[in-house]
């Protein structure tokens, strides 16, 4: 299986033809084509989308022209760059569920100092080496 997004995290994001993309100005199976982005050109920044539903068989990506008007693009895999995605910072589901987890994870001490091991070690060094010049000051 190949990377997967959600949707949710693709709002806001400039999406990338990795081949050509056609544009309509309806979310609609049988919409004609009005534009074609070629590859490597940018399809617009997502402003919303469309779940499959009447008349659309597929999840469909809303995007804004510069008179405001939408324009459409339909979801078909291979479409758009994902290296762009990943480029913009948007995480794989996968990814997200990781980070969710990792950020929920309670804190435990073993866990910490094995992330943590060179600085633990580091500090553990410090300390020695300072214990001696710092019992002669104490001496003083």
């Amino acid at each position: 299986m190949g990377q997967v997004y959600s949707a949710d995290a693709i709002i806001g994001k400039t999406l990338i033809a990795a081949k050509p993309v056609s544009i309509t100005r309806f979310a609609n199976d049988s919409a004609p084509v009005v534009f074609t982005v070629a590859t490597g050109q940018p399809v617009g920044v997502v402003d919303s989308y469309l779940k499959p539903g009447t008349g659309r068989s597929r999840l469909w990506w809303q995007f804004r022209d510069n008179t405001g008007r939408f324009y459409y693009a339909e979801q078909v895999t291979g479409n758009y760059s994902l290296t762009a995605l990943k480029d913009q910072g948007v995480l794989t589901t996968k990814e997200e569920t990781e980070k969710a987890e990792a950020e929920n994870k309670p804190f435990s001490l073993p866990d910490f100092i094995q992330k943590n091991i060179y600085l633990v070690v580091i500090a553990a060094a410090v300390v020695a080496l300072a214990k001696q010049p710092l019992s002669n000051l104490l001496k003083k």
